[in-house]
């Protein structure tokens, strides 16, 4: 079982940092600088769109590192994005709206280190988009398929029903990607880590023990550690 938790983990993950990857705090000045000189920009277009970037950065950023659920994640950080790039391109000149959006495609694509307006790109910018978008469908079909797997698993070794090991198994994946994000964001505070893990394991608990017996919740929690070790 323990395959399933880490490669649903690692596909819902890759789906989030479809979003969110590019608006690191460290890397928002690197990006509206990149931005204002495909754009050709100054003077106040040019510092409302480092403001504005560095604003909306910080804002992705704390929602990537929250403790909530990925689908409310994902929706966010998609919010702030249209967002920003709507409160963009209002200070844009008219001329330059479209040129913002083939910019703002291709850094999210490979990132800032070609020129998109350059190397004339407009033609294989809807393509890239496309490509995009069926590699997240990608990975949320595959998350839901190992879900289905992970179900039968808990219908099994513990006898519960179908609504009990929905319930299980929406949980247990929330748990894994809350886990994996303590582990991320604190990984330079070994204090802190463990306190927000026993904060996240009292509450996992709590939510488990309301859907199993005591027999049933002992032979989870068992099941849990068995796929650690292997």
């Amino acid at each position: 079982m323990k395959k399933y938790f880490f490669t649903l983990v690692s596909a819902l993950f890759l789906s989030l940092n479809t979003y969110g990857q590019l608006f690191k705090a460290s890397d928002v000045a690197k990006i509206a600088d990149y931005v204002v000189s495909e754009l050709q920009l100054n003077g106040t277009s040019a510092q409302n769109v480092k403001s504005l970037y560095a604003d909306y950065g910080e804002k992705m950023r704390l929602v990537s590192s929250s403790l909530e659920g990925l689908p409310a994640k994902q929706n966010k950080i998609q919010a702030l994005t249209n967002e920003m790039d709507a409160k963009v391109k209002e200070g844009l000149p008219a001329n330059k709206k479209a040129d913002y959006d083939i910019v703002t495609e291709h850094y999210r694509k490979k990132g800032i280190g070609t020129s998109a307006l350059g190397n004339k790109e407009i033609a294989s910018n809807q393509a890239e988009k496309n490509s995009k978008a069926q590699e997240v469908q990608s990975n949320l079909n595959q998350a839901q398929e190992i879900a289905e797997n992970l179900k039968q698993e808990f219908k099994n070794q513990l006898g519960v029903n179908d609504s009990q090991a929905d319930q299980l198994v929406k949980i247990t994946i929330e748990h894994n990607l809350q886990k994996k994000i303590i582990n991320q964001t604190l990984k330079a505070d070994p204090q802190a880590r463990a306190s927000k893990m026993n904060e996240l394991n009292g509450k996992t608990n709590a939510k488990v023990k309301g859907i199993l017996n005591d027999q049933q919740f002992k032979k989870y929690i068992m099941i849990l550690i068995q796929s650690e070790r292997q």
